[in-house]
């Protein structure tokens, strides 16, 4: 908790209503499901069994790609300065839900821009 701070809350109070805007209006959800489902039909395409933990792992990292997309075009950031800010900020790890158990593994900026593409256009 940052007690003091006006900018720092105002900010925090974004973030957690963005995060009820992406939970409530449903949009995590489908991104997920979309996201399920281009990764399955790639696996049958490619003959790879898709399940289980390796499941597991595509529905968390789904779930980032949107949330730290949202959040580096909130804050207008370079992929490489929201990776240094993600590492930097328990509040932003929150919101991208990123797991910091322990260390902290934040995407890096390859990553951050493959999941400002997780997806195609269309979907």
């Amino acid at each position: 908790m940052v007690i003091g701070n006006v900018d720092y809350t105002l900010f925090e109070n974004d973030l957690k209503t963005m995060d009820e805007v992406i939970l409530k209006s449903g949009i995590e959800t489908h991104f997920l499901e979309l996201s399920q489902e281009r990764y399955m039909a790639r696996g049958r395409v490619d003959g790879v069994e898709v399940g289980g933990k390796a499941l597991e792992r595509r529905q968390r990292h789904s779930r980032s790609a949107l949330r730290c997309t949202v959040l580096r075009h909130m804050l207008g950031e370079s992929f490489r300065d929201l990776s240094m800010r993600l590492a930097q900020s328990e509040l932003l790890q929150w919101f991208c839900r990123i797991d910091n158990f322990g260390a902290v593994q934040v995407p890096s900026k390859s990553t951050l821009q493959d999941y400002a593409h997780w997806l195609d256009h269309e979907a």
